[in-house]
């Protein structure tokens, strides 16, 4: 579904579903995609369990460069190389500082 909305253009309803999918508040979703943050990307999926093809697929559809399907691999190996628990970890870190409950940057 994600990357059916990406292609019809339906960036909204991609931003809502993939926060919801991920469990992150939509403003934290829309940053990392709209900085076009790979790494974010990288461990937000790989907590949630999304397998890798789909992970390399958004990454195509994001990027929207001209490379975008040489570095298909690239995003493998990125993908790969994040460890689920410490993925798992980042996403429970973005709920508690999304809650208020996370200490506050010097």
């Amino acid at each position: 579904m994600l990357v059916q909305l990406l292609r019809e253009g339906r960036r909204t309803a991609f931003l809502l579903t993939f926060a919801q999918l991920v469990d992150i508040e939509f403003g934290l979703g829309k940053r990392l995609i709209d900085a076009k943050d790979i790494d974010a990307l990288a461990m937000l999926c790989r907590g949630a369990g999304f397998q890798r093809g789909l992970f390399v697929t958004l990454c195509i559809s994001l990027m929207n460069d001209d490379g975008g399907l040489s570095k298909a691999e690239t995003y493998g190996q990125l993908y790969e190389q994040v460890p689920v628990a410490a993925a798992q970890r980042a996403l429970r870190f973005w709920k508690v500082r999304a809650k208020g409950g996370g200490a506050k940057a010097a």
